[in-house]
């Protein structure tokens, strides 16, 4: 008996909707936080990149309980879902796939903002290195003129 949900099948659809919409509004601003980042490690404003990481945080619980709220609706709305019409299997399914892409593409900015910062980490690296570097070579300078400076002293005293 396809497209006739029983009272207890409706509320299942009713509240696995509802658990997609608050997902996809979670999705929605960790996106825009996203966007936000990889602005933030474009500019290399450090500070501002761990005040980013916690409100990403914060969005990434939320959206983990409202995960451990979907997963079972999900398992009875796959169970009945032979029943319901095709506007709401549609509808659950688009949801869900635009939910995918919406992840899909934060998760390819994260990707992007995690090569940047790497490729900066190693650049300050290098420069760290060859910082020290010049500090030894100056160091090493310093010692041989102190002691040449010495010598030549106690030959014309």
């Amino acid at each position: 008996m396809q497209g006739e949900l029983s009272p207890s099948q409706q509320s299942i659809h009713r509240q696995l909707v509802e658990q997609l919409e608050e997902h996809a509004a979670l999705c929605g601003e960790l996106d825009a936080i996203s966007q936000r980042q990889g602005q933030i490690v474009a500019h290399g404003e450090a500070p501002a990149i761990l005040a980013v990481l916690a409100e990403r945080e914060r969005v990434i619980e939320d959206l983990s309980r409202c995960n451990a709220r979907i997963e079972p609706l999900r398992r009875v709305w796959d169970s009945v879902a032979g029943t319901a019409s095709k506007e709401q299997r549609d509808d659950v399914s688009g949801r869900i796939d635009a939910l995918a892409g919406l992840i899909g593409a934060i998760s390819e900015r994260d990707a992007a903002d995690r090569s940047a910062l790497e490729q900066r980490r190693d650049a300050v690296v290098a420069e760290l290195h060859a910082l020290n570097a010049q500090k030894q070579a100056t160091g090493s300078y310093g010692r041989v003129e102190s002691s040449d400076a010495r010598t030549s002293k106690g030959v014309t005293a």
